[in-house]
């Protein structure tokens, strides 16, 4: 099973080595972005992935236009360790957070559930912003 992941991965970085779009900052980038990620999975024949990773892009770019004005930029890729990864850049500096003070607030949950969702995620300063990923392994369904 191991060999077979290893090929499939292989295969996957060959033919869809990722590619990356950009959203203006509001509320309809969020749908853009799912729907974005929908194609490269089904592309990349992923679609195992589905459900987490369009709920991963949902939330990392929600908060991205909570805190941006201009762009959203969004990645995908397949790394040589096996897994989707899901980036998404902003123009913000501020590194984003887990929310743990309170659990009534309207907002803060997002990072909650990518990091539930997720196999791993983090954020990094880059020039002229930050970016924001995650990733899923692939795995068979």
């Amino acid at each position: 099973k191991e060999t077979a992941l290893m090929a499939d991965t292989a295969r996957l970085l060959r033919a869809q080595p990722g590619s990356a779009t950009a959203f203006k900052a509001k509320e309809t980038a969020v749908s853009a972005a799912r729907a974005y990620i929908e194609e490269a999975l089904e592309a990349c024949e992923l679609t195992h992935l589905m459900d987490d990773a369009k709920l991963i892009v949902s939330e990392l770019v929600t908060n991205a236009i909570r805190y941006t004005t201009d762009v959203v930029v969004v990645q995908w890729s397949v790394s040589e360790d096996a897994e989707f990864v899901i980036e998404v850049g902003d123009s913000a500096p501020e590194l984003p957070e887990i929310a743990t003070d309170d659990a009534l607030s309207l907002h803060g949950r997002g990072l909650v559930i990518v990091a539930a969702v997720a196999d791993d995620w983090g954020a990094h300063r880059i020039e002229g912003g930050k970016i924001t990923w995650a990733t899923l392994k692939i795995q068979s369904a």
